[in-house]
Order: structure tokens, then sequence, then C-alpha cells
């Protein structure tokens, strides 16, 4: 059976008036009401179709039990409970407010005021049989509200709000209520079916336990049956009063807690509801106006959505084993179960119960208030790979893989020694040991990389060793030694750029991986004398290695020595004995230094 409930518009005892305080009240939570913070809040601000947003309204763990009663504290002040103040706010200064209430409803104190409200859950006794406030057995109001929100998975802010708006008193500031007062305190089972569109309220559900209890259930049930009732999420023509003279009003409603409150309040402020505000308006009501105006002036924004933005978005994945996504508002498991490995993208963070909750891109963008614990996802690891090289096949970047942002340019034939890899949303990336070893989570997409493609020289020659005739082979790609050859010379035919280091291919070894260093070839070679011959040194002399100039050894004038080879390089002559020669060695003396060998 739908229960279908509605506030009217409720006669207060006071007018209420905020005055500018800051107030800190227990476990950390700050309440400022101020006149400038009422000043900035304007029904201007308020969206029809959008008046609080669901994460606002279904934060249960908003307010705990201290915050609440510390809330209610400052709120109702002093409280009245034998009624000894004048009844000057009913303009009465010459008696007592307990003398008004015998003379004017034929009632005692005390005096129950909110704050000091207890109530036993069974027997339904409260602080007025009990002699005021707190008695064995009973349960603070504090209490009770708290309760309600954790039951049934609502903000206790929205409750404090719709006791105030729902009220007579209303009970959150009233310094001396009425027992009265607390029957139908959040207007539960009194729809506007009684005469001239009045309250019409089911004396069974009376009572503060049951009110704030039935209430809380009641939005709850709207939630988990939006489309039960007259109203849905969408367009709905939403009368502006309980008068259906009084016309409608074309309303997109956005979301289930916008929906929540035209079903338990059916009715929109019209243009003169909104412009007078406290006041009244002709063919006006005033419930859903109210109720945006109270909640931000105690408690800021309406629509807040409690998430904040992670300082870096990225892709991340699943830790553990048996993970669900979590709704924030109730702690239940959403949807399947994600495997361990599964990649999502998370943008934003909640912290519910001091645990973090990350939400993916997608819940986001759909508006899903849902998340994944923060312990069991983790930031893709990447994967070690054998080392070797590889080269840009066209201009790219790097980047970093989890959030794709760019983080440096990558030009054609450049080569990167590439040492682990990382899959993210299917796209392969791979990481360089210079990145690797400065800890940099920057990798460069696969689709800029390829194997090396040497290029051909110029003008194809031979080369020869410049120390020795062996030479190392290596592929690299990964550095390792392929083989070791012998020769006097080599004909180099192509070449690649590796690392800032030239590597040269002999003809034989074309289309293979198999390069030299270009280091221990010199375009330069060693040829024979056409006939080898002793020559004397005309002064004192160094042997010197050619290709770089290091001196090997010094000799003195008049040193006969057999020579055998020559070598022209930097625009001048050097000559070989045949010892070196013969060794392999890379050792000459210039031509200069030489002269024939005189006969005597």
């Amino acid at each position: 059976m739908k229960i279908h409930s509605k506030s009217t518009n409720k006669i207060s005892r006071y007018i209420f008036i905020l005055t500018t305080a800051i107030v800190v009240v227990g476990c950390g939570l700050y309440i400022t009401i101020s006149n400038n913070r009422v000043n900035a809040i304007s029904t201007k601000d308020f969206k029809a179709g959008n008046i609080i947003s669901d994460y606002v309204f279904y934060n249960k763990n908003s307010m705990s039990i201290a915050q609440i009663q510390d809330f209610l504290n400052y709120q109702i002040g002093s409280c009245d409970t034998w009624g000894s103040q004048r009844a000057s706010d009913w303009g009465r200064g010459d008696i007592t407010r307990a003398q008004f209430a015998k003379q004017k409803w034929g009632v005692d104190p005390p005096f129950v005021c909110l704050n000091n409200y207890h109530e036993n859950l069974t027997t339904r006794e409260t602080s007025y049989e009990k002699g005021g406030g707190w008695f064995s057995g009973g349960v603070s109001a504090a209490q009770i509200i708290y309760n309600a929100a954790q039951k049934y998975g609502i903000n206790p802010q929205v409750l404090l709000v719709m006791l105030k708006k729902e009220s007579s008193g209303p009970l959150t500031n009233d310094s001396w209520p009425l027992k009265s007062q607390y029957k139908y305190a959040m207007g539960y089972a009194c729809p506007d079916s009684g005469p001239g569109n009045s309250a019409n309220c089911n004396s069974e559900k009376g009572g503060f336990y049951r009110q704030m209890d039935l209430a809380a259930w009641q939005l709850k049930y709207y939630r988990e049956h939006p489309n039960d009732y007259r109203y849905s999420l969408g367009w709905n023509d939403i009368q502006y009063s309980p008068n259906p003279a009084c016309g409608t009003k074309r309303v997109y409603i956005e979301n289930i807690a916008t929906l929540s409150l035209y079903i338990y309040t059916p009715y929109t402020p019209n243009d003169g509801a909104l412009a007078n505000y406290p006041g009244t308006a002709p063919c006006g009501a005033y419930g859903n106006r109210n109720f945006f105006m109270f909640f931000s002036q105690w408690f800021g924004s309406t629509h807040s959505s409690g998430f904040r933005s992670l300082d870096i978005p990225r892709w991340m994945e699943i830790s553990s084993d048996n993970v669900r996504k979590t709704d924030v508002y109730n702690d239940k498991p959403q949807g399947d179960v994600l495997a361990r490995g599964r990649q999502l993208k998370f943008v934003d963070k909640i912290l519910i119960n001091n645990t973090w909750y990350l939400r993916t891109e997608f819940d986001r963008n759909v508006g899903a208030f849902q998340g994944i614990p923060q312990s069991q996802v983790r930031d893709i690891p990447y994967s070690p790979i054998a080392p070797k090289w590889l080269t840009a096949t066209t201009d790219g970047n790097k980047s970093t893989p989890s959030t794709r942002t760019g983080a440096g340019s990558l030009s054609k034939g450049t080569s990167a020694k590439i040492v682990d890899q990382i899959v993210v949303d299917g796209n392969l990336y791979y990481r360089t040991e210079y990145d690797r070893n400065h800890g940099n989570n920057i990798g460069i997409h696969s689709k800029f990389l390829g194997d090396f493609q040497a290029i051909p020289l110029e003008n194809p020659r031979n080369f020869c060793p410049i120390n020795i005739h062996s030479i190392e082979k290596i592929n690299p790609q990964t550095g390792q030694i392929t083989e070791t050859v012998t020769g006097k010379s080599f004909n180099i035919t192509k070449k690649v750029l590796v690392n800032g280091i030239w590597y040269y291919q002999i003809k034989q070894d074309e289309n293979s991986l198999k390069f030299i260093d270009s280091r221990t070839v010199a375009d330069a070679c060693y040829v024979p004398f056409e006939t080898p011959r002793k020559m004397s040194l005309n002064k004192n002399s160094s042997k010197v290695n050619p290709y770089n100039s290091k001196i090997l050894g010094s000799f003195t004038k008049g040193t006969v020595m057999s020579l055998s080879e020559k070598i022209f390089i930097n625009n001048r002559w050097y000559y070989r004995t045949s010892h070196d020669t013969d060794l392999g060695i890379s050792s000459a003396i210039t031509a200069s230094s030489f002269s024939e060998v005189v006969k005597n």
C-alpha cells in the first residue's frame, strides 16, 4: 500500500530570525550561520527540477549523534522548560508563558525542547510525562533522527530540514514547545484532503519517533519505487498549491531526490512565492521553496556531489578478487564482480566511514554515485622485457599511459632502449631504460616504434679496424654480441643510429641485425708499401695511433725501422713498421720523421 504524505503550509508560533554567529560544535562539525551567508543565498538559485542532489540527499553519514545534538543545542539555545519567561512573543508580557499556555491551550509545563526531548520507543512515554528532559529508557531526539537516517539511508541534515519546514514552531528552534507540536512533526500521513485543502492527519501515525521513522522510511520507499506515483523523472505538470484552480507548472525533474520531495510535498512555488521569501503569495505553496532555503542556510549547497576530483584522473586496475562497486548511499554492492586486473578509468573519490572510494569516469558521466574502495585498486604496473633498442618509425610523442597526457615529442628515426612495457585500455606502451631508472611513468605508444631500418651509405666503401683485425658484430636492439670476425677491411653498405652511436653494416649482413660499432673502424686503411724498406728517424719521434693521436711509444733520432704500410689521415701520411703490421697494431710515425737510409 502506498502512503502518500505531503506537507501543508504550517503556521509557526515564531518568526525564525538568523543572527550572525560562527559556532564550533562536537566532533569537528563547523556550522556557520551569518547574515552575509543568508544574503548570499537567494531563491533565484532555486531550480524546480533539481532542488537537491542525490548524493547530498542520501548521504547518511553527514552527521554523528553528537553533531546532531550539538546542532539542536545551538539552534534552540536556552529552553524555557517551566515557562517562567514572559509570553512577550505572543504579546503578553504581563504574564508568564506557563500562565499563557494554561489560558490559551489548557496545558501546563513542562515544555520540552527538541534538544532535551526523549521518548521510550516501546511504551511511547516522553519527557512530557517524565518531568522534562532525560529519563530512564528514553531515547534522545538526536538519537532518533540519527537512527532513522542510518536505517533508511537518508541524510540526517535532510531530516532536520524537513522537521523545520513541517513542524509547528518549528521544533528545531522552539524554546517552549507544546507536546502537540511533536505529534505530526514531519507532516507524515497528513495529506491536504481536509476541509479547504487543510491537513487531514492520520492519528495512528502520530508521535515524534513514529513521524521521524516513517518519514525516513517513506523517502527510502520513493527511491526504490520512483514509478509508483503521479510524478516521475522527466516532464511533469506540478500544481502551484493545494487549490487546483491556481494552475500548474511544467517541470523537468532531474533526479530521484527532487522527485522524492515532490511526492512528499506535491507543489512547486510560483513566481510570487519565490519573490516573497520568507513570506507568502497568492496561490503560493512553500514547502519545497523552504526546504531549499533552509538547507542552504544551515548546511550550504544542496548540490555538492561529495566527490573530489583525483589529483591525477587515470586508468587503474582491480588488485583484489571478488570486487564489486559500492553504492555510497547505503554501502550496498552493485553490479557484477570485477575480475582482478580489470582496467577502469577513475576520475574522482569520496570518503565514506574513513574509507576512500574511487569512481569511474563512466559512473560520473551517467551520474551514478558508486565507487570501489581505494585499497582494492592499484596503478597499472609495468612488466619487464628483454632490453632492446627500437626506433621511431614516425614522428610521435612520449606520454603517461594511465592518463594519455603528452610528455615530450619524439622525432622519426630516434632510437630508444626499451626495458619494460605496459598495456592500458588495450594500448601497448614501451618504457625506456632512462625513464625506468629515473622513476618516470612515461611510455611510448607501440604504434610509434619499430625495428631498426638501416639506411644505405651514400658511398659504400671499405672501412678498416682501428686497433686489431678482429671486430665484434652487435645486435643494436639488444646490445648483444652476435659474432667476432677478422679482416683488414670490411665493405660497409648501410648504417643505423642507436643512442647517438652509428652502427655500420657489412654488405654480407644486409637484412639482418648484425652491425659493427662505428667507433671500432675508420674510413681510412693502411696500404702496403710498393717496396717495403728500412728508413731512419731524422729526429726524436713518437709512435701514435693515427686514428686518435694517442702516443704509444718514443724513439730517438737515428733509429732504423723496417716499414711495410702507410696510411693517410688528416692530410698527413703515417708509416707503420713491419712488426706492428704483423701484430695488427694501429701504430705509426709521421712520414716527415723518416729519411732514407744512407748506404756507406
